[in-house]
């Protein structure tokens, strides 16, 4: 079983989607029992605001909320540290947090995939090196990154 979290802009290009594809990519989520995509307060706090997003949300995710703990909260800082050691450009503001949380989070539970198409930041070539730095000296795998694109073509979905 592949244990997911979608970045909470993959939630907007599903609903953006044309209405064919979208319905039938979200069908194909929820029907597949080796994808499972788990539910993360931080993704579902940005989705809060708008309805569309949080319903798909609701209806894709697993019924168990993950909230950050300490733990995520430490790994997330560790993270920001070494990114602005490598070179990194980014603030600390929440946006780019938030998706260091997500990183950290995916780590510490040891989950497979995360599904995101922000190439700016959480996927920036120096935030990937960060995670993969970090993850290598407290032993966690580092997560795999894919984008919406790769989750249309797992479903056969163009």
């Amino acid at each position: 079983m592949l244990r997911v979290l979608f970045d909470t802009n993959i939630y907007g290009e599903i609903v953006e989607d044309d209405v064919v594809i979208s319905e039938r990519i979200t069908e194909a989520i929820i029907d597949d029992e080796r994808f499972q995509v788990h539910n993360f307060r931080v993704i579902r706090d940005e989705l809060r605001k708008i309805k569309k997003l949080v319903h798909l949300y609701d209806d894709i995710t697993t019924n168990r909320i993950i909230t950050v703990t300490p733990e995520i909260e430490d790994l997330t800082k560790e993270y920001f540290k070494e990114y602005k050691k490598n070179g990194g450009v980014q603030s600390d503001n929440i946006n780019f947090m938030n998706d260091l949380r997500i990183v950290a989070c995916v780590s510490i539970k040891g989950f497979d995939v995360i599904v995101s198409n922000d190439e700016k930041t959480m996927k920036n070539p120096i935030a990937i090196k960060s995670y993969g730095e970090i993850n290598l000296l407290r032993s966690y795998r580092a997560p795999t990154f894919f984008n919406y694109r790769d989750l249309k073509r797992k479903y056969s979905i163009y």
